[in-house]
């Protein structure tokens, strides 16, 4: 026998406490002499023997309800054999629900195969086993219904039918972590994990080397034997082919009605073999958008195809891409981009001349571009609305209303607003600035360079003036870089980029190695011209050449309209909604004007999560992070309102099917396969055994009622059951029997004459 609590033991000295109680007791005795006590004696001596008996049964029963009481707190706990039951162990089922779990095997999904596979061990446990079950994606879970999991499942429900295929990847290495960490069962003396799975590499991590050392310490560390079975679903003859869609891409997600959007679909050949020819469709709901045949990919290959679309209305569109095609994979054939198509963005155009002409103020061209002329919108499909003000304003502006501020040319702004501006940015506000004549060095390089701190990621050098020889020009760089915001003006057919001139232009100071820019667009003698730094949420882009006509020929190009359209659409990105999420990135949607402070999340599992808003201003915002599962979400504010729909993007790595191979799944087993060693006292404890304490509780409430019957009769005996009778009716007459008490008996006697006799009374 041992003892999991062997603390408790410390009390077991309160046993004799019944007995000392009693021995106290026993010198409370007063004598009083009374001379009749000799008729009695006789009589008191008949039972005093029976009332002892008794007597010392109560308080044998009170010491040993101590002794049970103290020895069921230390859970005793003893060999199985000694009561002939099972050795008791557990198993966890861990049940992979990734994507790629839903291709066929036969006539059923590898999953269906695997939830059946994990009824049929679930219920038939052998004797002394316990089960649990555990999925692996989104993130390792336990089965509603299970040992391990807070959660129930309604009557009547199999709890492994509520197993469900997820868009998401597997992630075994914490699985296996999760079911090792689980909650023990103190007398199980065995762990067995069977992992259900079709064998993807891509799930198991296997090149994390520092995570399987880290489990490989856990299970090493363990009290009990671990051990890892591995049952292979499925076959690897149909990996010889999987097309997938990794993604849909578009330049930017805020279009204005009728203004022209390029999807990208990219198509990657997953298999072994050529695919078969397909097609392609792109549909926006039930309307088809295009669709175009599907050549036939090599083994790892990878094919764009672009569908070009205006949207004629507003709101949030869901454009669907299909791929038609023989595929064991059928949920990675498709994909969805959210679009939201907007009528206005508002943006802040900063004015430095505003005494000049109107062709030579900073904010002309860039109106200009915008669709505006005299305050008017001349295009349509521009969704930007530009409002221009002075320096003099700006200082008392509130920039919250407008997802972009433009300084076509800087000139000297003080500290407070510098640090106004960099507050908007960190917001998720977009900045734009260009350095031109009324810039000043010193003053730029200490206010918004700061040594690495401040808004712009490289400091002012000087102008540099490549006028000098008029047969060598400097130009822009025809080929831009692969920064987002530059997709659209890669098109040298259509665009001059490549013939724009460069007089003038600032100079960057170099910056160590250690310090990465981003770079937008370089000058034909290698110089840098536009950077961009990410601040707080926001995006700043600095321009060493002013948006005016004295330094370069840009706003005379035709690409000018084009870069101004598509600059603002990146800067404003990180302000808009974004409906296009990675897993675990947060939705967050702002609702000005609203009273609703409630919403409802739809999840891809048809779950609804209610979500309260913070209100800031006369706005409210929706924040929620509950995305860890890639699919369709939807988010439902107020009682009326029109779901807002947001898509949570796979894992395009997902779809690569290749199976673990059996070096690595022999490693696996290995690492997480292990008989702990015992020596002394502990193989004893965690030897096959059973717990005590139960019939130690159980046999307590029995000594208790024991105990209380057994004080109940002898008071009884003692004191009678008769009621005490009024005063009225107590009066002795000269010749009533005398009632005297001796010991714990009442006797009726009458005066005697006789010497006198002392009586021992309590």
């Amino acid at each position: 026998m041992s003892f999991l609590s062997l603390a408790f033991l410390a009390a077991l000295p309160l046993a004799l406490a019944p007995v000392v109680l009693h021995l106290i007791d026993r010198q409370r005795n007063v004598v009083i002499p009374w001379g009749a006590m000799q008729f009695l004696m006789e009589a008191a001596t008949k039972r005093t023997q029976a009332r002892r008996l008794r007597e010392w049964l109560l308080l044998l029963l009170r010491v040993l309800a101590v002794a049970c009481l103290v020895f069921a707190l230390a859970r005793p706990i003893v060999h199985a054999t000694w009561f002939r039951t099972q050795p008791r162990r557990e198993l966890i089922v861990v049940v992979d629900n990734s994507l790629s779990m839903q291709r066929h095997h036969g006539e059923e999904s590898l999953l269906q195969a695997a939830v059946e596979r994990a009824r049929s061990l679930v219920a038939a446990p052998h004797p002394g086993q316990t089960a649990r079950v555990l999925v692996t994606s989104p993130y390792p879970t336990w089965l509603p219904g299970t040992a391990s999991s807070s959660a129930k499942t309604p009557v009547g429900e199999d709890p492994l039918a509520t197993i469900r295929a997820t868009e998401s990847h597997g992630d075994f290495l914490a699985a296996l972590v999760t079911a090792v960490q689980a909650e023990r069962d103190p007398l199980a003396i065995e762990r067995r994990i069977i992992v259900l799975t079709d064998g993807q590499a891509t799930d198991w991590n296997v090149a994390d080397d520092s995570g399987w050392q880290d489990l490989r310490k856990l299970i090493t560390a363990s009290p009990v034997a671990m051990k890892l079975d591995f049952e292979r679903l499925g076959d690897s003859t149909s990996l010889a082919s999987n097309l997938a869609i990794n993604r849909l891409r578009a330049t930017r997600t805020v279009v204005g009605i009728d203004q022209p959007l390029t999807i990208t679909a990219e198509i990657q050949n997953y298999g072994t073999i050529p695919s078969a020819e397909g097609t392609l469709s792109f549909r926006d709901g039930d309307e088809v958008l295009q669709s175009d045949p599907l050549p036939s990919i090599d083994p790892g290959a990878v094919v764009e195809l672009a569908c070009k679309h205006g949207f004629t209305t507003l709101g949030a569109h869901r454009v669907a891409c299909q791929l038609e095609a023989t595929d064991p994979l059928a949920p990675d054939n498709q994909d969805v981009l959210i679009v939201e198509v907007r009528d206005e963005i508002p943006v802040l155009i900063v004015e430095s001349a505003g005494d000049t002409d109107e062709v030579e103020q900073d904010a002309f061209f860039i109106e200009t571009a915008l669709g505006w002329a005299d305050g008017e919108r001349v295009n349509q499909s521009s969704i930007f609305v530009p409002k221009a003000v002075s320096l003099l304003q700006l200082m008392r502006m509130d920039l919250a209303p407008f997802h972009a501020v433009i300084i076509p040319h800087l000139a000297d702004l003080d500290d407070d607003v510098v640090q106004m501006l960099k507050e908007y940015v960190a917001d998720g506000g977009g900045l734009w600035i260009a350095a031109g004549p009324r810039t000043d060095v010193d003053r730029f390089n200490r206010r918004w360079f700061e040594e690495h701190q401040g808004l712009v990621p490289m400091a002012l050098d000087r102008i540099i003036d490549e006028s000098a020889d008029p047969e060598h020009r400097t130009l822009l760089n025809p080929f831009p870089s692969n920064h987002p915001a530059m997709q659209e003006l890669i098109d040298q057919r259509k665009l001059d980029t490549g013939d724009i001139a460069v007089s003038r232009h600032f100079r960057f100071t170099p910056l160590p190695e250690e310090h990465e820019v981003s770079v937008l667009l370089t000058l034909t003698n290698g110089d840098p011209v536009v950077v961009e730094k990410r601040f707080g949420r926001g995006r700043v882009l600095v321009q060493g050449v002013p948006l005016r006509m004295q330094w370069s020929d840009l706003v005379r190009s035709q690409a000018f309209v084009v870069l101004v359209q598509e600059w603002l659409s990146y800067l404003t990105q990180p302000r808009a909604t974004r409906h296009n999420l990675s897993p675990g990135e947060p939705i967050v949607l702002t609702v000005a004007g609203t009273e609703s402070t409630t919403a409802t999340l739809i999840t891809p599992a048809a779950d609804e999560v209610e979500i309260a808003a913070d209100l800031l201003g006369n706005s409210a915002i929706f924040r929620t992070s509950r995305t860890s599962l890639p699919g369709d979400y939807a988010l439902e504010v107020g009682l009326s309102g029109d779901p807002i729909p947001f898509r949570v993007h796979r894992d395009a790595a997902e779809s690569d099917l290749t199976s673990l191979s059996a070096s690595d799944e022999q490693r696996i087993a290995d690492l997480c396969t292990h008989q702990p060693t015992f020596s002394g006292e502990s193989s004893v404890t965690l030897a096959a055994t059973d717990p005590l304490w139960p019939v130690l509780w159980m046999l307590l409430i029995g000594l208790l009622v024991g105990e209380l019957f057994l004080a109940s009769t002898i008071s009884r005996k003692r004191f009678g059951s008769t009621g005490v009778a009024d005063f009225a009716e107590q009066t002795v007459t000269a010749q009533s029997p005398l009632t005297v008490q001796t010991g714990r008996h009442k006797k009726a006697v009458r005066p005697a004459r006789s010497p006198s006799t002392s009586v021992s009374t309590r």
